[in-house]
């Protein structure tokens, strides 16, 4: 998927390629890019290259951005999944952390950013086994938000698997802040 910012920037993520080695035959764990309008066309810029486990895995989901430029992804190897924060810096270098480790439980991917909070799904895992909502509170301090690795996993509600459904693939908040 893609995010458009406020200016008309458009970033995405791909699957493969970058420098890491998380794909079968070297083709790499996937990037972080922005395409930005220049004279009648289109500029292709690489925020990121993801490594593989040294990182958050590899590109997965769709990145979105906060109101300050942010932007938040999740990133996934086989046997863990992280949210990870990519926050401009100084000549337009992006800096790359961590704000949210699953130690072990694989997330979907499908996040968003709102009132200060990460907002996602776990399909199922086996502490999950039908699903969740979840939303990733703010903690201490990295870099002036507010997230620290061990920031709390807040669930909001576990699918039952009967009535009421079962592994969830996204979430999305209406304006009186229901999700």
């Amino acid at each position: 998927g893609l995010t458009i910012g406020k200016n008309g920037t458009i970033y995405g993520i791909t699957y493969s390629g970058g420098t890491g080695n998380c794909q079968n035959g070297g083709s790499g764990c996937g990037t972080i890019f922005e395409l930005t309008r220049q004279s009648g066309g289109w500029i292709k810029t690489t925020l990121y290259q993801f490594q593989g486990n040294s990182d958050a895995g590899a590109a997965f989901g769709t990145p979105v951005l906060d109101d300050e430029g942010n932007l938040y992804g999740v990133g996934w190897s086989s046997t863990n999944t992280a949210i990870y924060e990519l926050s401009p810096g100084a000549s337009r270098t992006w800096n790359f952390n961590i704000v949210f480790d699953f130690k072990g439980i694989i997330s979907n991917g499908a996040i968003l950013v709102a009132d200060g909070n990460i907002y996602g799904v776990i399909g199922s895992a086996t502490s999950y086994l039908n699903g969740t909502v979840y939303r990733v509170s703010i903690g201490g301090g990295l870099d002036g938000h507010g997230f620290t690795p061990s920031s709390p996993l807040n669930i909001l509600y576990r699918f039952t698997g009967g009535a009421d459904g079962a592994s969830p693939v996204a979430v999305t908040r209406d304006g009186a802040g229901n999700l």
